[in-house]
């Protein structure tokens, strides 16, 4: 019988260390050897030995047992999520446990506590914020359920970890995040008289006028847009994401880039968009100006095989190339810093103090929202028409101006 420290019999092949440390000596029938496995925790310990003798009459699981927390990871990623997840989803997995992996990505998984995870938890939340936190832990979670659901350990260690808010760090006050997710009028006559002269003017005035996601747009055919009932139907986005396994699921030698048009991640995304006139009008530029590229340029779109998978893009470079989300946020740039150059010079000349414009394309969205919101458009059409899945994520994009609540607040002095 193992000892601690005081002398006390603790357990059939289990003793404290001189560092305090409880160890425990296993044999497993795969490995000739003894394995020793450690805790601070006896207790803890205790369960994990029990649960090692109990799966290690089954060789692969006491095997996997034995796997570092970045063997298993990528285990998992290979034998579950390249089956049934999309690419863009498989990125975000790996970006997450990246983002967490840290000093933790090393140790065996049946030596990987709560205590382990809550210090990684407790590192990257000195760098980043609470919802990005809770997305790593999520995914380092999700894998290591996969191992508790197949006896691979005996929990979790992600449960009960907490996510700490270090109040020290300069996040911007909810009051000027809100500030710049909606796009004043003035803003916006500042911003579309830079693009007059830009194809791109017609972009990011679907986007404004719809409160399409800018993947959205992008991945739109004609054939989506039915220009009679002034509707435009949205079922799909576009993105280019990092691709870890390929289409059979097998792991490639090297991650690489690709354009990809996926199904939305909720359903609620799939609906039916209603169309302004000038909305109709926007798209029925784009298309003679497509048109117009395609007489100048007689090989447009013969080399791309995007455009030969999916005929019918509404959004084209001059080339016939696809018109990706990151080029409408590099057109949407480089449109602000004509603006801010231009008010910078003013400002010098005059001798006074400007702010930088700063606006990104998911701005469009939200003001959207936010005007349909302040027209009193009912809730349960708005949330059909932007969708969202619940009306707390359609809360979330209200941004009401200044005038706006003041007009409102007036209604309840008028009670007084």
């Amino acid at each position: 019988m193992g000892k601690n420290l005081k002398g006390k019999s603790i357990g059939r092949g289990i003793c404290q260390r001189k560092d305090g440390l409880y160890q425990a000596k296993i044999y497993l029938k795969m490995t000739p050897k003894p394995i020793y496995i450690y805790d601070s925790n006896l207790n803890s310990l205790r369960a994990k030995k029990k649960h090692l003798e109990q799966v290690k009459l089954k060789d692969s699981l006491s095997a996997q047992s034995l796997f570092t927390l970045d063997e298993w990871f990528n285990y998992w990623m290979e034998t579950v999520c390249a089956v049934k997840l999309k690419n863009t989803t498989i990125r975000n997995y790996h970006n997450n446990y990246n983002r967490i992996k840290g000093s933790i990505e090393k140790l065996k998984l049946i030596d990987l506590t709560q205590s382990h995870i809550q210090m990684a938890t407790n590192e990257i939340s000195k760098k980043y914020k609470p919802s990005t936190v809770k997305s790593s832990l999520n995914a380092l979670s999700a894998c290591l359920e996969y191992a508790e659901m197949n006896l691979i350990i005996s929990n979790n260690p992600c449960k009960r970890v907490v996510i700490r808010s270090y109040k020290d760090r300069n996040f911007t006050p909810k009051k000027q995040e809100e500030e710049m997710k909606y796009i004043s009028k003035d803003m916006l006559d500042l911003f579309f008289e830079a693009a007059k002269k830009s194809r791109s003017r017609f972009y990011f005035y679907i986007l404004l006028h719809t409160g399409l996601r800018v993947g959205e747009l992008c991945a739109l055919q004609w054939r989506d847009i039915d220009f009679d009932k002034k509707e435009l139907h949205v079922y799909k986005t576009i993105n280019k994401t990092k691709c870890y396994f390929d289409e059979q699921g097998e792991r490639l030698t090297e991650s690489m880039s690709s354009v990809q048009i996926t199904t939305p991640k909720r359903n609620a995304s799939n609906r039916i968009v209603p169309l302004t006139d000038g909305v109709i009008e926007a798209f029925l530029k784009l298309k003679e100006l497509q048109e117009n590229d395609k007489i100048k340029n007689k090989e447009w779109g013969s080399k791309n095989e995007f455009i030969a998978k999916y005929p019918g893009l509404v959004l084209t470079t001059k080339k016939g190339n696809c018109f990706l989300p990151n080029y409408v946020e590099q057109e949407c740039k480089r449109l602000i810093d004509k603006i801010n150059s231009k008010r910078e010079r003013s400002a010098k000349e005059e001798h006074i103090v400007y702010e930088p414009l700063k606006i990104h394309p998911h701005m469009f969205r939200h003001t959207f929202i936010t005007n349909c919101y302040q027209q009193k458009m009912d809730t349960r059409v708005l949330i059909d028409i932007v969708g969202h899945s619940n009306p707390q994520m359609t809360n979330h994009y209200t941004h009401p101006e200044t005038e706006f609540m003041h007009r409102e607040f007036k209604k309840y002095e008028d009670l007084l």
